[in-house]
């Protein structure tokens, strides 16, 4: 999937601000380009660091 289409299905999934998701990837990337493809291992280091954000 692209950044923006996790960035888009994480928002729906867990309805979590996009402004979080996009300092996430960012975090865990270092940058952010709306075309790249992510990897399930980057989506899910996204997801971790979500997680700890948030709880």
């Amino acid at each position: 999937m692209t950044m923006s289409a996790v960035i888009n299905k994480l928002v729906d999934v867990l309805g979590l601000p996009s402004d979080l998701i996009l300092d996430a990837i960012t975090a865990q990337l270092g940058t952010y380009d709306a075309t790249h493809r992510m990897t399930v291992p980057q989506i899910t280091a996204v997801v971790e660091t979500l997680n700890y954000w948030t709880c």
